[in-house]
């Protein structure tokens, strides 16, 4: 688990209670992007104590000061992941559900352009790709 998280929390004025640190460094180890429910089943496996709204709590402060970011993947519930300072978007297959992180220079930087040229400040910015992967796709000779 990286400090940073834990040096964010406290400027802001949280405690590091052992519920959030667990909870952070499930996030900062995961390379999936994690719903509440999930990250409470593995939380669990190691604080048998801990609650889902404990869960709900936590993610809601770490929302709150920038350490995560909650995505909608194309379903009813958000996904969480820590932020990081390499920009990235979201391929969601429509099929098998699959999440796939792209990265793309060209992308940002189109983006950043058309903000500066409408006099916008961006903040973040959340792109959500949905189609099927190369998995799913039906093969060329069917």
């Amino acid at each position: 688990m990286k400090n940073n998280g834990l040096t964010t929390l406290q400027e802001y004025g949280y405690k590091l209670t052992p519920q959030r640190k667990l909870l952070l460094s499930i996030l900062e180890s995961s390379d999936q992007h994690l719903d509440a429910e999930t990250l409470f089943t593995i939380a669990k496996q190691q604080d048998a104590q801990i609650s889902l709204a404990t869960v709900y709590r936590n993610l809601a402060a770490f929302k709150k000061i920038g350490l995560v970011q909650e995505h909608n993947l194309g379903q009813d519930h958000g996904h969480f992941e820590r932020v990081t300072a390499k920009p990235h978007f979201h391929f969601t297959c429509s099929k098998c559900g699959a999440v796939i992180e792209l990265r793309s220079k060209k992308i940002v930087k189109l983006t950043r352009e058309l903000c500066e040229s409408e006099n916008l400040r961006m903040d973040s910015m959340n792109l959500l790709i949905e189609g099927l992967c190369s998995a799913c796709q039906p093969s060329k000779s069917e």
